[in-house]
């Protein structure tokens, strides 16, 4: 990926987070733990990949 990132602290979204991704309860992420870090990247480039074409060579745009 390339961009500008933006960490976001915010308490709900982690909430919702959570629940529209329940396993990962199981790593044990709450709301409140630091290591559940959220960013997101407004504009930039990112890159798609797949077990199936992970192993091919990059394709320059």
């Amino acid at each position: 990926m390339e961009g500008e990132v933006e960490f976001l602290d915010d308490i709900e979204l982690k909430k919702k987070v959570l629940k529209d991704r329940p396993f990962l309860k199981d790593f044990g992420f709450t709301p409140e733990n630091p290591d559940l870090v959220l960013f997101k990247i407004s504009k930039g480039k990112s890159y798609f990949w797949s077990i199936k074409t992970a192993f091919e060579p990059k394709k320059n745009d």
